[in-house]
């Protein structure tokens, strides 16, 4: 057994530059390279009036139908398709959205009950989950961070000193939850599918572990925050 993790340990270190040692890390390797994007971004965005940002919108609007299209196209490359949310929120952040609040809102909920019919239908063709509907370069999660960016942007006049308090706290430690997650998923779904007949349906056991997982997650981040050798990589 030991000589088994062993193993396992070695092939992660080695795979590290190229690939994630672990399944939700593969988000740093697309991550990164957006840092080096940015500097180059920024300049050229400044320079850009608000029609020609449009055009570059637009662009990427057909590109990311493409990539859930899947076709064929030299420009369905990570970089490209990660790089438009820079764009999109830079357009979103500096100008009042707030007229076009209901188109957002029908766009990104329209959307989401697209990922959650068509998940369910191609999960019925396929006998098995799929993610066909679930791409982070795809239209429709566009429209869906999209819709969230403005709703957020648009209600946060409204939020209370308490529920902005609790808010940027999870937000400070977004980071350590997503990082620290799924060493907690692991038990906590062990441990409620053990008693998964209290609770009888997914639609019922599926939130509770995203709630228990979050919340674990949330503590253990702001608790590593303390630490002063851990808090600058798990904030």
């Amino acid at each position: 057994m030991l000589a088994g993790d062993l193993d396992k340990a070695t092939e992660a270190i080695v795979g590290f530059p190229s690939q994630p040692v672990w399944y939700h890390l593969w988000f740093f390797y697309d991550f990164i390279p957006l840092y080096f994007v940015i500097p180059l971004l920024a300049p050229v965005l400044r320079l850009m009036n608000r029609e020609q940002v449009k055009i570059v919108l637009a662009a990427w609007f057909t590109l990311t139908l493409m990539h859930f299209l899947k076709v064929p196209t030299c420009l369905r490359q990570s970089l490209v398709l990660y790089s438009g949310y820079l764009v999109l929120g830079w357009y979103l952040h500096n100008r009042n959205n707030r007229p076009q609040l209901k188109l957002w809102l029908v766009a990104g909920a329209g959307s989401a009950l697209l990922n959650l019919l068509g998940s369910a239908y191609a999960s019925k063709l396929t006998g098995g989950y799929s993610s066909l509907f679930m791409g982070y370069k795809s239209l429709n999660t566009v429209l869906i961070a999209g819709m969230l960016f403005v709703l957020a942007q648009v209600c946060a006049d409204r939020i209370g000193t308490r529920l902005k308090r609790v808010l940027v706290s999870l937000s400070t430690c977004s980071l350590g939850v997503y990082l620290l997650h799924p060493l907690l998923l692991i038990p906590v779904r062990a441990t409620i599918k053990q008693q998964y007949d209290a609770f009888g349906h997914p639609a019922l056991t599926i939130p509770l572990i995203v709630l228990v997982t979050l919340l674990l997650a949330w503590g253990l981040a702001a608790l590593l925050a303390r630490v002063p050798v851990v808090r600058h990589l798990v904030p």
